[in-house]
């Protein structure tokens, strides 16, 4: 039987979200400086390529593994970073 989703995965990645949201525009020069010594570096911080795959049930037999889909929930840093740069492509 697959695993059940806890939900820490996603708890975890909004919380990040709603720490960003709260500081508001006082990380724009933070993020910016990190943004600068990325490409800067042509290096990506080893926590923006990891992610949480958490199964999903599509429908169908819960103890079916094929009603499942993965979602992988990534970096909400690196999220953003990457819609500045798609913004300037």
């Amino acid at each position: 039987m697959p695993p059940k989703s806890s939900g820490k995965a996603a708890k975890k990645a909004g919380k990040a979200q709603k720490n960003i949201s709260k500081t508001g525009e006082a990380m724009i020069p933070y993020l910016a400086r990190l943004l600068d010594v990325t490409i800067n570096n042509g290096t990506i911080p080893r926590d923006w390529k990891k992610a949480f795959v958490v199964p999903i049930h599509k429908g169908g037999d819960r103890s079916v593994v094929r009603n499942y889909r993965p979602v992988s929930l990534t970096s909400v840093v690196c999220k953003q970073m990457e819609h500045v740069i798609a913004g300037y492509i």
